[in-house]
């Protein structure tokens, strides 16, 4: 739930099976994004609508958010 240490663990996971699976549209990719988030992280993305333009700009917004290395050995 927005944890600055979970996040390299989950953006590895979630690029490993939902962000390489060439299977599924990005739309598919950015509803499965939004199943998995929960509290901080949902609120960032939770209004925008599910299609695939949108996927891209949702895993932006939690990158730029989380994936500060600063503050994942900090916390």
């Amino acid at each position: 739930e927005g944890s600055f240490a979970k996040w390299p663990e989950f953006a590895d996971g979630f690029k490993n099976i939902v962000d390489r699976n060439n299977s599924l549209s990005d739309a598919q990719k950015l509803s499965y994004l939004k199943s998995f988030v929960k509290g901080e992280p949902a609120v960032a993305i939770n209004t925008l609508e599910i299609t695939n333009c949108n996927y891209k700009i949702a895993w932006e917004r939690l990158e730029k958010r989380y994936n500060n290395k600063r503050r994942i050995i900090y916390n």
